[in-house]
């Protein structure tokens, strides 16, 4: 909804009430609103709500989240909504399930005229939620969040979905599925002709459950599958791709933390001919090793050029070390010009991994990168740094976001690769630094990358940086016409100094900042004073409250007795020990 409107109700008033009766001169208006509600709804305000409804007010997307509300309240809401004519979206936060289950259902029931997508989070999934569903005819994406399931997991749910025909998403998160549900469920979706869309998050399905899935897997329909955060170990995974075909729909799969090893690794190599259309591939937190690399590298040098053109693909903490990150990378002599995101964190992939990962990139040409990360890979400031900043440096990215958290480079090589980042139309939307040893060096060169790119989020933690490196950081953030929202410097040795410069520069300037973490910077009474100012003044002149200031326990106790701001400045303060 491009041209929608969002309103989170709560937010615009000190009272809800007057917030909903002031609402509807505004809404009819503006077409397509979304409207979030997280609040205490009391019977008065449900009768302004079910006003606001009933105006010529299109409300296309209604959130009702964990509110307490008395059953002869909600009753009320229940027919607004079916009137409305105008709800396309509707979230049920589970504010009814304890005191009075069945009116979650009423309120299904009350909005099948017009709805299409439906998330439900932590309400009962019984026999009265159940037979609502059934009666939502139009549903095209349905998901359920923390649902908890009276009987065997989702019991009814199956068959009630499988009369909803033009269903093309579904997702269960957080819920407990038991084999038999697996096996009902799987039943049940298998009768739904246009599904294309399939996740099971975080369900507790073992290795017993990929063959439960099979009979759906062999219709061929399903363009995504996510079966993130399960136990499906080797046999479960090589169940599910052990059913992949040549044609194969498959655009999206995501199998991270599986619990699968060297043999799953063999059978998603094996499945690759047949996942031509593939274009995110996340195997994330699951030891394949070097052997099942190797093989997957080969899958794809083999398959058709034309085909494979993954546009995301995640091997996080799987690992592969330098031999396992060239053993994957080294077959291929370019993934095309369509890869845009790359997370290979935490692999240990040294200077051999870095050098397989270059020339594997190699073949990409104009836009490219716009993220990778890079994480605890045991980059050096030797060659391995060296052919990153190179790499970075000879091709035409439009890197947005770039991690190498943790990776000791050092000051000089940390600034050639951040001044590698090319000058780009578009603002950086994360650079993380932290633990990099990039010492003021590596502050002046992120300064010059906001001066040219701009970057809302920056995190240099732990780097060494001194008041002179974040002086510089300050200046440019001060300057930049594209505006950092978040910054985070937590563990350098900025001092009083440091401190004040950034009250003056960054606290106190019109940049719209949101969060900033100063924790163990070494800050004093003096630090803490200006900080304090700094608050005061920002607010006195209207230039908006800061969401968060991070300043650990040492500097929450510099800042006490300083603050005379009320409760809105102590909002923005958190202990980070």
């Amino acid at each position: 909804m491009d041209n929608s409107t969002r309103i989170v109700a709560e937010a615009l008033a000190p009272s809800l009430l007057d917030s909903l009766a002031g609402l509807a001169s505004f809404v009819i208006n503006c077409p397509g609103t979304i409207l979030q509600i997280t609040t205490d709804l009391s019977p008065p305000k449900v009768l302004a709500l079910s006003d606001l409804l009933l105006s010529r007010a299109e409300i296309t997307t209604l959130f009702l989240d964990r509110m307490p509300v008395s059953a002869a309240a909600f009753s009320r809401l229940c027919p607004a909504i079916a009137q409305s004519g105008t709800v396309r979206s509707l979230t049920l936060g589970g504010f009814l399930c304890k005191s009075a289950p069945e009116l979650d259902a009423a309120v299904l029931a009350s909005a099948t005229p017009t709805l299409e997508e439906l998330d439900l989070a932590n309400i009962s999934l019984d026999k009265g939620t159940a037979t609502a569903l059934g009666r939502c005819a139009g549903l095209s994406r349905l998901r359920f969040f923390d649902c908890t399931t009276p009987y065997y997991p989702a019991a009814h749910i199956p068959e009630e979905i499988s009369k909803l025909k033009l269903l093309t998403s579904v997702c269960f998160c957080r819920i407990r599925l038991a084999d038999e549900g697996v096996r009902e469920l799987a039943e049940g979706l298998s009768r739904l002709p246009l599904l294309r869309d399939l996740r099971l998050i975080h369900v507790q399905l073992k290795a017993g459950c990929g063959k439960a899935l099979q009979p759906l897997l062999r219709l061929n329909r399903l363009e995504k599958l996510c079966l993130k955060g399960n136990d499906l170990g080797d046999t479960g995974v090589s169940a599910i791709l052990g059913q992949t075909r040549p044609g194969c729909r498959l655009q999206k799969l995501n199998l991270e933390s599986a619990n699968f090893g060297p043999v799953g690794g063999l059978a998603l190599a094996k499945a690759i001919p047949n996942l031509l259309k593939l274009r995110l591939l996340n195997i994330a937190f699951n030891k394949i090793g070097v052997e099942a690399a190797a093989a997957i590298g080969e899958a794809i040098r083999d398959a058709p050029s034309h085909h494979i053109q993954l546009e995301k693909l995640n091997i996080a903490e799987c690992g592969l070390g330098q031999q396992g990150v060239a053993s994957l990378f080294g077959p291929i002599k370019g993934l095309g010009s369509n890869l845009t995101t790359l997370k290979m964190g935490y692999n240990s992939a040294g200077e051999l991994g870095i050098k397989a990962i270059s020339k594997c990139l190699s073949g990409i040409r104009g836009t490219g990168l716009t993220t990778l990360l890079m994480d605890l890979e045991t980059i050096t400031e030797k060659e391995g740094a060296k052919m990153l900043s190179e790499m970075l440096l000879c091709k035409a990215y439009t890197l947005r976001v770039l991690s190498m958290m943790d990776n000791q480079v050092g000051p000089e090589m940390c600034a050639k690769i951040v001044d590698a980042l090319p000058v780009g139309v578009c603002t950086m939307d994360k650079l993380d630094m932290s633990g990099c040893a990039a010492g003021n060096d590596g502050a002046f060169a992120v300064s010059r990358l906001i001066e040219r790119r701009g970057c809302r989020l920056i995190v240099l933690s732990s780097n060494s940086i001194g008041a002179e490196g974040v002086a510089a950081i300050a200046d440019s953030i001060s300057g930049c016409t594209r505006g950092c929202t978040q910054l985070i410097l937590s563990m350098n040795p900025l001092g009083n100094n440091g401190a004040k410069y950034l009250a003056e520069h960054v606290i106190q300037s019109d940049m719209a900042l949101e969060s900033l973490d100063l924790t163990g910077i070494g800050m004093g009474s003096e630090g803490a004073k200006a900080i304090a100012d700094a608050l005061s003044l920002r607010e006195k002149k209207g230039k908006g409250a800061l969401r968060e200031i991070q300043c650990g326990e040492e500097g929450l106790k510099a800042l006490d007795g300083l603050l005379r701001l009320g409760p809105w400045c102590r909002s923005v303060l958190s202990v980070s020990c």
